[in-house]
């Protein structure tokens, strides 16, 4: 027999039903906050020095895979054949890396996950046929050899493709997953010399080797880098398959200041090789550029040692956590000097040897240069850290006032000191210009560190710590 209730509970009932929903909604929200915590945290659980081991071997690898092109092109060919290579890439390089405004930066450093993995991949390929029409233009108008010209629009082609890796290495970042990047690093490194060293070898041509390494990078990008990103979504940030113009466009906006800023960057890497190519001709073009990816070599622990730190500080940031900020930017800059006195020392003690070993005795004749250009190298890696830092804070403006320097620098010296000195003298051209960015980058962390408007610190807010919002400057 089935009891009713009575009056007075019903009435009972009825006034503990508010009390229990309020109290579920309370909880709710408690949830949402923790949730949100968690997001803010997003996997900073995983080791620091295990994220920074993975970040270290896969892009020490793939920057030694790199070089090593650059070595088998000197063993197989002509000092010309080097300076056409290094001439794809600096005609090429700008154009891509402006347009596509270091969307993975932004990506690494959206510990809110504003936007969905989508968003950045439909910004990036949109940006990319953009800079493919640009390059085909200044190519179109240009007096190269038709092979060179098809060379530059295949480079062109694998650097998108690179592009499209990046942004998925950007959500692997925010997680804090380096052993992905990693991987991929590999892969695409192993492919590239494997493609230049063996198509190069068995038919003399420089354009079917870059073609073969823009289908291996993007075999790559299909089978290993999509699907992983793809399956990252489904961690607990936004998560959204359907174009939204809107969307798209505040992502843009936001990332327009880096894409600027990572244009100038890479337009100061390849000043000296403009002004080398068209005031000393192709053959000094591939002396000097064999010298400065000897150099580059150096960078083996800074960019992962930022890769590592980067999403660290910009969650610090904004937590409003200054002590623990500078704490770990002191210790970045504290171990990259140490790396840098070491690497220089080393190097002073094996260049001739080490030039005549990997490229030939002709190239071991401008040891002295290439010392020159290590040491701007190095003290260029110390700057990013320090732009790294600036970035993490969104300082946006800052970082495009650092840039803005060195290219200026650069403009400035590289036509005197090339008549002055020749090679010596673009090499010290670009030694001041790392100087400059370096101080310039060193100021502004100062200034920031003297700043008030360090996230939000009041308790239960992470939604207002999370944004990510550039700031006026």
């Amino acid at each position: 027999m089935v009891r009713l209730p009575t009056c007075c509970e019903l009435e009972t009932n009825t006034k503990s039903q508010p009390r229990i929903k309020v109290e579920d909604h309370a909880n709710h929200e408690g949830g949402l906050a923790k949730s949100s915590v968690a997001r803010l945290r997003g996997s900073s659980g995983r080791p620091l020095r295990k994220n920074f081991f993975f970040a270290a071997a896969g892009h020490a690898f793939y920057t030694l895979c790199q070089w090593g092109i650059i070595a088998v092109l000197t063993k197989l060919g002509e000092p010309s054949v080097v300076g056409y290579f290094v001439f794809c890439l600096a005609l090429t390089t700008p154009i891509v890396e402006f347009t596509g405004c270091q969307l993975h930066v932004v990506q690494a450093t959206d510990t809110r996950g504003k936007f969905a993995l989508f968003d950045y991949l439909l910004l990036r390929i949109s940006t990319g046929v953009l800079a493919g029409l640009v390059v085909a233009s200044v190519v179109g108008l240009s007096v190269l050899p038709l092979w060179v010209k098809l060379a530059a629009l295949t480079m062109t082609c694998a650097k998108l493709v690179e592009g499209c890796s990046l942004i998925c290495h950007g959500h692997f970042q925010r997680d804090e997953r380096m052993e992905w990047v990693a991987r991929s690093q590999i892969f695409r490194g192993t492919f590239a010399l494997a493609s230049v060293a063996v198509v190069y070898y068995l038919t003399n041509s420089l354009l079917a080797a870059i073609l073969i390494l823009a289908f291996l990078w993007t075999a790559v990008f299909i089978l290993h880098d999509l699907p992983l990103a793809w399956s990252g979504e489904r961690t607990g940030y936004t998560s959204s398959y359907t174009f939204e113009p809107q969307r798209i466009f505040h992502l843009a906006c936001q990332s327009f200041p880096l894409g600027i800023g990572v244009g100038l960057n890479a337009l100061s890497a390849n000043l000296p090789r403009y002004f080398v190519g068209s005031l000393l001709g192709t053959y000094s073009l591939g002396i000097f550029a064999a010298l400065a990816y000897v150099g580059v070599a150096a960078r083996l622990l800074y960019l992962p040692l930022i890769y590592t730190v980067m999403p660290r500080l910009a969650r610090l940031y904004q937590a409003g956590d200054r002590a623990k900020f500078l704490n770990l930017l002191s210790t970045a800059l504290v171990l990259g000097v140490a790396i840098s006195a070491g690497t220089l020392i080393l190097l002073k003690q094996v260049s001739r040897p080490l030039l005549t070993l990997v490229y030939t005795p002709e190239y071991s004749e401008y040891h002295d240069v290439f010392l020159i250009l290590s040491a701007s190298v190095t003290l260029h890696f110390l700057a990013a850290v320090l732009i790294a830092a600036l970035q993490s804070a969104h300082k946006f403006a800052w970082v495009l006032i650092c840039y803005a320097t060195t290219n200026f620098v650069l403009l400035i010296s590289l036509p005197l000191s090339i008549h002055w000195g020749g090679l010596h003298g673009a090499g010290l051209a670009a030694l001041l210009a790392s100087a400059a960015e370096f101080s310039t980058g060193l100021l502004f962390v100062i200034l920031l560190a003297r700043l008030a408007d360090w996230g939000h610190r009041s308790p239960g807010s992470g939604e207002q710590c999370c944004d990510l919002t550039p700031q006026r400057d």
